[in-house]
């Protein structure tokens, strides 16, 4: 069973829900996705609601550059710091880019997420808003962290203008007492 097939998400009341739209969570993206990628990075309508978080990322990290390296995609931050990226593709009736999440590990026991950008009809406030994408890159990211060994937490900024770390745990790694 896939990710997307373990995330069961369900709604507030008792209205029966449609089916959630299926996503392709992956950390290769094909060239050919170049625009869309630049779309959601760099010209993303919604970044203006977290422009001061994002500059904090951009001052701590360096700014986020787009990579063409063997006709894949990759994202590095600052002087070529290459970091860890998943990509979520709509899986009909073509793949599409609609969200990518960007994160690091600076400590041996965490991995830090530093950008989240989702196509603004799965924001929030989108059409698809039901979608939770933004979660669902969250939680693929907390999945992952669960592969890794010595990680316990994942860190994520969270707060409009706030400066604080929001850690959360490890999906599906149990925790052993000594």
């Amino acid at each position: 069973m896939d990710l997307v097939q373990r995330i069961k998400l369900t709604s507030w009341g008792n209205k029966k829900q449609e089916a959630k739209p299926a996503f392709k969570f992956t950390s290769l993206l094909t060239a050919e996705h170049l625009p869309e990628l630049e779309r959601l990075l760099f010209f993303n309508p919604q970044q203006n609601r977290y422009s001061k978080e994002i500059m904090q990322v951009i001052e701590d990290n360096g700014l986020p550059k787009i990579v063409k390296d063997r006709q894949r995609l990759k994202i590095c931050i600052g002087e070529q710091q290459e970091v860890n990226s998943i990509f979520a593709l709509t899986q009909s009736p073509a793949e599409q880019l609609v969200g990518v999440i960007v994160f690091t590990r600076p400590d041996d026991d965490q991995i830090m997420i530093l950008h989240v950008a989702v196509d603004q009809e799965y924001s929030f406030q989108g059409s698809h808003a039901d979608a939770l994408l933004t979660f669902r890159l969250i939680e693929a990211v907390q999945h992952l962290a669960s592969k890794v060994k010595g990680v316990t937490r994942v860190g994520l900024m969270y707060g409009r203008h706030t400066g604080r770390t929001l850690f959360l745990p490890v999906l599906g790694k149990e925790t052993r007492q000594a």
